[in-house]
């Protein structure tokens, strides 16, 4: 999962403006080996700091991803971009 963050916001690195920063928070939490769909995590986060980068002038975005609910069979995470002019 961290690798198809930190490839997500490599991506989305090339189109900051000067003076962004673009950084991640993971929770401790949040289990960093997960099975799932990979390209469709990329495609959301990809659309999640892009957005968020589209309308920042200064400052520092970071992305990050909690925990919500776990149990035997599935793992339910929240992403969410925070903007800090």
């Amino acid at each position: 999962m961290t690798d198809v963050i930190d490839n997500t916001l490599s991506v989305v690195s090339l189109s900051l403006k000067e003076g962004v920063v673009l950084s991640r928070e993971i929770a401790p939490s949040v289990p960093m080996y997960l099975f799932g769909d990979s390209d469709r995590l990329a495609q959301i986060l990809l659309n999640l700091t892009h957005n968020a980068v589209k309308f920042a002038e200064k400052g520092s975005i970071d992305l990050h991803v909690t925990l919500d609910r776990e149990d035997a069979n599935r793992v339910t995470q929240r992403y969410g971009s925070r903007y800090f002019a």
